[in-house]
């Protein structure tokens, strides 16, 4: 499980180790990588070791983009629960890499993942447990069933296609004419 951005508090990396905690009482071997740095990484860090997962989260610093595009490569589920974010490009990138993105209903990532997806998850009036069950839920889903990532590659890779700069000048001038 992929996790790449800016370390800050509403980008919600604190819920995806807390998502991963709990999956990790299910499958042992499964690993979560986080890319990036920030001023939250100190408490993310801290939350680790509290939940005893050291061994099997693994802190990235900031990494040019080729590098970064070869953890994609490695990687079968990229989770991003930010609470705010208006677009995204590291959701666009994962996907593009045919990575499944599993994200909450909050700002541009929802948009580009396709708010209809059983993989972005509904938070309205929902308190924090219920967030991370929903979450860990759908990770668990694709964790159990690994020809479901395979079967959502090819359709991930085509929606990224609309966000082709060429589709994108397509889409502006149907709107003028």
């Amino acid at each position: 499980i992929l996790f790449a951005g800016n370390l800050l508090h509403w980008k919600g990396i604190h819920l995806a180790i807390k998502v991963f905690a709990y999956i990790k009482d299910f499958k042992s071997n499964v690993v979560l990588k986080i890319v990036g740095n920030g001023p939250f990484q100190k408490y993310l860090v801290k939350l680790v070791s509290k939940l005893k997962l050291s061994g099997s989260v693994i802190f990235i610093q900031s990494i040019p983009q080729d590098e970064l595009f070869k953890i994609y490569q490695t990687s079968d589920l990229f989770l991003f629960p930010s609470f705010h974010d208006s677009g995204g490009f590291v959701v666009l990138e994962a996907m593009a890499y045919g990575l499944p993105v599993i994200c909450i209903n909050q700002g541009g990532p929802s948009n580009i993942v396709g708010e209809n997806s059983a993989n972005v998850i509904n938070i309205d009036n929902k308190n924090i447990n219920q967030i991370i069950q929903l979450l860990a839920t759908r990770l668990k889903y694709f964790i159990d069933n690994p020809g479901n990532i395979q079967c959502e590659r090819s359709f991930l890779q085509c929606r990224v296609l609309q966000y082709s700069w060429q589709n994108i000048i397509n889409n502006v001038y149907k709107l003028e004419a």
